[in-house]
Parts: C-alpha cells; sequence; structure tokens
C-alpha cells in the first residue's frame, strides 16, 4: 500500500471583471507529490484494513479541544494532512504509537479561512 500526497502547494490569485467589479479567485496548487509507504497486505486484508481506518479516521475527527492537535508529538490529532492519512493507515496496520511526522505544505482550513480546493479539503 502507498499514499499518493500532494505537496509543494502554491498559493495563486487570480482577478477577473464580473459585473463591472472585480472579483478575486484564490487557489491552492500542488506542484509536486510524495509516495508514502504503508505496508504490503493480501487482498483479503483489504476490507479489514479500510476499515480499521475508518474507524481511526472518525475517532480522530471526534476530538474536541487541545486533543486536535498534534503539537508534543504525542498525538494523531485530526488535520486532514497526508502526514495525518498517513498515521492512520500504520495504525490501521498495527503500528504501536503512531503520530504524524509532518514535513507537507499546510492547506488546510484556518481561523476565518475558506476551504481549499484540493483532493481532500482540509
Amino acid at each position: 500500500w502507498n499514499l499518493i500526497s500532494l505537496d509543494l502547494h502554491r498559493f495563486d490569485t487570480m482577478s477577473k471583471v464580473n459585473s463591472n467589479t472585480y472579483e478575486y479567485v484564490d487557489t491552492a496548487n500542488a506542484t509536486d507529490y510524495q509516495v508514502l509507504h504503508i505496508g504490503t497486505s493480501t487482498q483479503d486484508q483489504s476490507n479489514e484494513l479500510m476499515s480499521a481506518f475508518n474507524r481511526f479516521y472518525v475517532e480522530a475527527q471526534a476530538l474536541k479541544g487541545s486533543d486536535r492537535s498534534s503539537r508534543g508529538g504525542d498525538r494523531l490529532g485530526h488535520q486532514r494532512t497526508p502526514a495525518f492519512i498517513h498515521a492512520l493507515f500504520r495504525k490501521a496496520f498495527g503500528a504501536q504509537n503512531v503520530v504524524p511526522r509532518g514535513g507537507f505544505t499546510d492547506v488546510g482550513l484556518n481561523t476565518g479561512g475558506e476551504k481549499r480546493d484540493t483532493a481532500w479539503p482540509l
């Protein structure tokens, strides 16, 4: 199993005339990708692994307050970054003490921001 992760996002903005006013369009464009190895399995194990991943994903998304952050290096957090998804898959494969390792461009939804146009809106 491999996770193909968009990376090196570049912020682009364009403007266009719309009804005699300017309209601005902001986008985050990935300029590269990374392949993160997860593990190997048989075809028969695929459904079980996906079920485990989905269970871990739902648990992480339900976190509240400071538990939502992976800061400190001892928690999964809940940010849907490639490193977070990779960590959940590794956990589904049975890895212990798994935390996201970071290293990807942050294109997440920040306070007051709008969802980014990525494959998995963050």
